[in-house]
């Protein structure tokens, strides 16, 4: 992948804004993903801007918790960016560092949302993690490349526990009555001391026999 000196930047958004000249005033950084998962579930969060008019350059951080995530891959095969400057990169430090640029721009009348790159990761602990945009920045279509005004969402996500089979003590409501059963008293010199004692066998088909009294 060819990489562009940052400092050409400026030289290069100006390019951009001859090519195709269009306003710009804000954008919104955010992130799509799941709720929920549970402890070593893999899953996809995606990185998203929502350009509300149009914008040519985007660059910032992504923070991941490291303590509750691990990084399993990046992807920005269906970036609405085609020019990297510096590609979607994981710098160990729980920071995914991008920057890029969109010659003729991007705005509300192609895409009301458009995607910057997908994160896949694995749940390790349990708990409520946060990701977010920091250091995130948008330009404007213009031959200065004025800074837009911009905004960001986070994603929160609940990390579950395994779950623990038979934990929960569940409460079942029986009103059928056991099967009719015979009481046979009797006693044997060969069993209990040759007292008396009483017999029965009895069966409940539905939830069983507790005790009886």
């Amino acid at each position: 992948m060819t990489k562009i000196p940052k400092l050409k930047i400026l030289f290069l958004l100006s390019i951009f804004y001859f090519l195709d000249s269009s306003s710009a005033s804000a954008a919104k950084f955010y992130f799509t993903g799941p709720e929920e998962v549970k402890i070593n579930e893999s899953f996809t969060v995606s990185a998203m801007i929502n350009p509300e008019d149009f914008i040519n350059a985007v660059e910032g951080q992504v923070k991941i918790d490291v303590n509750l995530l691990e990084l399993k891959s990046i992807a920005d095969g269906s970036s609405v960016v085609p020019l990297w400057i510096e590609a979607p990169k994981y710098n160990g430090k729980g920071f995914v560092d991008f920057s890029g640029i969109v010659p003729g721009g991007v705005g509300p009348v192609i895409s009301k949302e458009s995607r910057l790159f997908d994160i896949t990761l694995r749940a390790k602990a349990a708990g409520q993690t946060r990701i977010s945009f920091t250091n995130y920045q948008a330009y404007l279509h213009q031959a200065q490349a004025e800074k837009a005004s911009n905004s960001t969402e986070d994603i929160v996500i609940n990390i579950l526990p395994e779950e623990v089979i038979g934990s929960e003590n569940v409460l079942v409501l029986d009103f059928e009555l056991p099967e009719p059963f015979k009481l046979y008293v009797t006693k044997s010199k060969y069993f209990f001391d040759n007292k008396y004692v009483l017999l029965f066998s009895a069966q409940d088909k539905g939830s069983g026999i507790d005790h009886y009294e």
